[in-house]
């Protein structure tokens, strides 16, 4: 008799497909459909490939050293600097699609 989690396990290598391979049988329900099934799948492998994406995008960036907007000194920064960034910390500007700039006036203070 064919042992189906072995070879779900076999082919979800082969396809390179680790988080199916990770959550398939914890996906499964009486509740869901085979479509929806098949859809929570599908998304969670592609959130795990997305956040991969982004974990090496900035390793190969090289970046000396993580920086978090938290840990920016507000008071440091000059007035313009400073409603700039609470306008771009609204994200607005994603929202109306403009373009977002940071005169080099602001940055080199």
């Amino acid at each position: 008799m064919l042992d189906y989690q072995k070879e779900i396990n076999n082919y979800c290598k082969i396809l390179k497909t680790p988080a199916i391979r990770k959550n398939y049988k914890e996906q499964i329900s009486d509740k869901i459909s085979f479509e929806e099934y098949l859809y929570n799948l599908l998304k969670l492998e592609y959130e795990s490939r997305e956040e991969n994406a982004k974990q090496n995008k900035l390793r190969l960036a090289n970046f000396p050293y993580k920086k978090y907007i938290e840990d920016l000194d507000m008071e440091a920064l000059p007035e313009d600097g400073r409603k700039k960034l609470k306008n771009f910390l609204t994200l607005e500007f994603i929202k109306t699609r403009s373009k977002y700039n940071i005169s080099r006036k602001s940055r080199n203070r």
